[in-house]
């Protein structure tokens, strides 16, 4: 049976395990690789075949109640079939047998999923008294905080970490974060963003959070200078840049023609700079696009951007459009060209 699902041969491989199963109804193994089978073959829609791969899976689990493999496929099914608890109890037996670090974050996970904080919290306490403070357990509590909106224990924990870790400035762009969301303490937020970029000016984190500020609180003029620090910033990836352009069109496209106008004149030399990159062309002319320029200069910036990006299919779409709305017909016949 092994040996055909290697060879792909899936049909035959689900009728050898039948037939061991027929030798031998115990068979823990042919259980699991059936149900496996069974449960990849099944559609959404399918609730009789994934059912039958469940049932078979706790079969499985039954006459070999220490396979930690078998146990994790089980719960993996039952996640997916949104019966959390009875998942729950897998991840629970899991840890028990072999209280590892990936083990317990599966339990806290399965906690935090079902609400029950306070024993994911446990859990996040047990690996750190095992294995020290580690990013799981870090993520994991500064999550369950956030989530349980325990601001008295969030701040506390934060605060304790920017103590042991002065220079990780996550935590203090996380506490600002805090401060606006939990306390609508904004300007506390902004005056936390501010701190942090005087000491890392260009920790685009702080950066994000300082736009995300001025965006929420509708601050135009401070909001246009962060955009412009933002994409300034060489440490900013370029996919990025075009999130920021395109959201922020879409932010004040109707009502601040002037302020794009002057977004314009800062990204146009930044285009067409010798050292310009092809993501940073890309998100220069889908913001142009967005500005409804004239054909002309679109295509201008759409040919510099498929220098660099000649697979970029959207941009050359958009380019192959202006041609044929505008009856570029050259132009039309040579991006067909160079597209194929």
């Amino acid at each position: 049976a092994v040996i055909r699902l290697e060879r792909e041969e899936y049909d035959a491989h689900v009728v050898l395990l039948e037939r061991a199963l027929e030798i031998d109804s115990t068979a823990a193994e042919a259980l699991w690789l059936l149900a496996r089978m069974q449960y990849s073959m099944a559609n959404r829609r399918d609730t009789v075949q994934r059912q039958k791969a469940v049932n078979n899976m706790q079969r499985a689990t039954y006459y070999c109640p220490y396979d930690v493999d078998i146990l994790e496929d089980l719960a993996t099914m039952l996640d997916y079939e949104e019966r959390h608890e009875e998942a729950l109890q897998c991840y629970e037996r899991i840890a028990t047998q072999h209280p590892s670090k990936a083990t317990l974050n599966q339990l806290a996970k399965s906690y935090w999923r079902l609400k029950k904080h306070e024993e994911a919290m446990g859990v996040f306490n047990q690996m750190e008294r095992q294995g020290g403070r580690t990013e799981e357990v870090v993520v994991g509590k500064i999550g369950l905080y956030t989530d349980m909106k325990d601001s008295l224990r969030l701040f506390a924990f934060l605060d304790t970490l920017i103590q042991e870790n002065p220079h990780e400035y996550e935590y203090q762009v996380y506490k600002g974060e805090c401060y606006a969301k939990l306390c609508n303490r904004k300007d506390s937020a902004e005056a936390i963003f501010k701190q942090v970029l005087r000491q890392s000016p260009s920790n685009k984190r702080a950066q994000f959070a300082l736009m995300n500020h001025y965006a929420t609180t509708d601050d135009r003029d401070n909001l246009f200078e962060s955009i412009k620090t933002l994409i300034s910033n060489q440490h900013l990836e370029e996919n990025k840049r075009t999130e920021i352009l395109t959201s922020y069109v879409r932010f004040c496209i109707h009502e601040d023609s002037l302020r794009l106008n002057s977004l314009r004149a800062f990204l146009d030399p930044l285009h067409y700079a010798d050292n310009a990159t092809g993501e940073l062309a890309a998100a220069h002319t889908v913001f142009l696009l967005y500005l409804n320029v004239p054909a002309d200069s679109a295509l201008i910036a759409i040919n510099r951007t498929l220098k660099f990006h000649p697979e970029n299919s959207e941009i050359r779409r958009q380019g192959l459009y202006l041609c044929y709305k505008n009856n570029y017909i050259d132009e039309l016949i040579r991006l067909c060209e160079e597209g194929q």
